[in-house]
Formats: structure tokens, C-alpha cells, sequence
């Protein structure tokens, strides 16, 4: 009787962790359907495996650019191009959110000790970083996969495109500078913030040493904060 009740635990178990290999879920009405990766029909670059970087988080390299991702879904019967062009907006969108995150993280870093109000800084750290007045920004590759989606009882065909933003720090420091110099010039802060401002430039887009060749740097961004 023991044995019998050890052998009905251990299926038990089996079945809900760790012999359960393949993942599922329940849908509408209790149905379990199985986890089923999205199917590659067909993509822009043609059979070669390309490099996964492209995936991973915005990044500062040592040539002193800032690159960004972006990526858009649309229905598989639309047009690649359009969808293209849909991706390269939302790459420089994420370049926007991203530049005013850190630079936000930069100004209140660098405002401790310095007694400047909060609205300020936020206010510095979007006119900083709206990329209509920074120059030099531009999508340097795009690409789309076109793929089979088997999503429970749902099958479709969908197109994702992506398309990487790339800015010049350089341009984004000049802008900020002019910015900065204008609330000083109010007196709205001291030349010793636009200082401090100017030192950290390397603590928050710490440039990292990134081979887009190489397929050790598909492990490397994944650790880029």
C-alpha cells in the first residue's frame, strides 16, 4: 500500500514540474493548448543567421554612437516596406525614451548637493532629448521576418520588421549643453552643475566594447543594463 502511494506521488509530481517538458496553457473554456514557437516562412535576409544583437538592449560602443532598436508587428497580407517605415519611427521613438531615462538618472545624479528643483530637471531632460533638434540621427540596417503564428486554435501570419536607430553622443551632448547654458544663463543654476554634467557624460552611456560580427556578442548585450 505504501509502495502504491509513493508511485501515485511521484506521477503526480512528474506531471506537474519536472517531467512536464513541453509548456501549455488553458484558453477559453478550460481547452489546454500547447506552447508552439512562431514559425520562420520566410525573411529579408535570406537563409544566414543573422546577428541576434540587434534584439538586445540600447548600447553606447566606442565609436561614440548610441544604438537603439525598434520593432513593429503587422498582419502578414500588409506591405514589408510600410512596415518598415512603421519600425523606423518606433526605433527613433525608443531612442527618445531611452536617451530622456538616463539622462534623467544623469541630472538628478548630478543635481545632489545642488538644492535644483525637480521640475527643472525634468523639464532640462526633455527639451535635451526631443531627436528633432539633435542632429546626426539615422537608421543604419532594417530587416523583417515574416512568420507563422500558431497561437492555441488562432493561426496566422504575421510580418515583424526592425530597424536600428543610431545617434551621435556627441550631437546629444552639444544639444544638452545649449540647453544647460540657457537655465544658467537664467539663473536657474550654477556653472558648477554644468560642470558636474559634463564629467559623468561616460558613468550613464558608458561606451562598451561590442563586435556586431561576432557571435559573442549576442551573450555580451544581454548583461548591458
Amino acid at each position: 500500500m505504501k509502495r502504491y502511494l509513493l508511485l501515485v506521488v511521484a506521477l503526480v509530481f512528474c506531471l506537474t514540474s519536472s517531467c512536464a517538458t513541453s509548456k501549455s496553457y488553458r484558453g477559453a473554456g478550460g481547452v489546454k493548448y500547447k506552447v508552439v514557437e512562431d514559425k520562420l516562412i520566410e525573411t529579408s535576409y535570406g537563409k544566414k543567421k543573422y546577428a541576434k544583437y540587434f534584439y538586445k538592449q540600447p548600447h553606447v560602443k566606442k565609436n561614440g554612437n548610441l544604438y537603439v532598436m525598434g520593432a513593429v508587428d503587422v498582419p502578414g497580407d500588409s506591405s514589408p516596406t510600410r512596415c518598415g517605415m512603421a519600425a523606423d519611427l518606433q526605433a527613433k521613438v525608443e531612442l527618445s525614451g531611452q536617451l530622456q531615462s538616463k539622462f534623467e538618472n544623469q541630472l538628478q545624479y548630478c543635481a545632489e548637493g545642488f538644492g535644483i528643483d525637480q521640475s527643472s530637471l525634468n523639464q532640462i531632460a526633455m527639451q535635451s532629448t526631443k531627436i528633432d533638434f539633435i542632429q546626426g540621427i539615422y537608421i543604419d540596417n532594417r530587416f523583417w521576418e515574416k512568420k507563422l503564428v500558431r497561437n492555441g486554435p488562432d493561426t496566422y501570419v504575421k510580418y515583424t520588421c526592425y530597424s536600428r536607430a543610431v545617434m551621435p553622443m556627441k550631437s546629444f551632448e552639444e544639444n544638452a549643453d545649449r540647453i544647460l547654458k540657457e537655465y544658467e544663463n537664467k539663473g536657474k543654476f550654477t556653472p558648477e552643475f554644468e560642470q558636474k554634467v559634463d564629467q559623468s557624460w561616460d558613468q550613464f552611456f558608458k561606451p562598451v566594447d561590442v563586435d556586431d560580427d561576432k557571435e559573442y556578442a549576442i551573450e555580451y548585450l544581454e548583461n548591458i543594463q
